[in-house]
């Protein structure tokens, strides 16, 4: 069985169905390679049953559940990272703004930008730069207006 299965996706889908009392809503569902490298015959076998979402290495996104990313390739990680980073710079931009101390601006960043970094990288690899690129916008926010820099 576990052949066939391998060969026709139509049939794997068809013992599936047959095995729950639930249906499948091919519009809702995302399908991803675990190997990452695309199929042609589950890619065509899908879209005819008309599934939004497949997703391999060449994909341009990445499976997101709740803002998060879920599956992801490197290709499809670094424009996420991207966007982090831009998200964190501009509120950084915006707190600078106030007249805040030292012992406040480690607050933000401790309460604010690290508990949110944690919550989205719990789950996510990203490359060394990421962190090297959060790190200096960070260290460059918490030395703002300071006279003797802190290391």
């Amino acid at each position: 069985m576990a052949h066939h299965l391998a060969t026709s996706p139509p049939r794997h889908l068809a013992t599936s169905a047959s095995a729950s009392t639930a249906r499948i809503n091919f519009h809702k569902t995302q399908v991803f390679s675990l190997s990452g490298f695309p199929h042609s015959r589950w890619i065509n076998t899908l879209y005819s049953l008309q599934t939004v979402d497949y997703q391999d290495n060449h994909s341009p996104e990445s499976i997101r559940y709740l803002g998060s990313l879920v599956i992801s390739f490197l290709t499809q990680c670094n424009p996420f990272c991207s966007q982090i980073l831009a998200m964190i710079e501009h509120i950084l931009h915006i707190l600078l703004f106030s007249a805040s101390s030292i012992r406040s601006r480690t607050a933000v960043l401790s309460s604010f930008i690290l508990s949110k970094l944690l919550q989205v990288f719990h789950v996510l690899f990203v490359p060394d730069t990421f962190f090297a690129n959060a790190e200096h916008l960070m260290t460059r926010f918490h030395q703002h207006r300071s006279f003797i820099p802190l290391k």
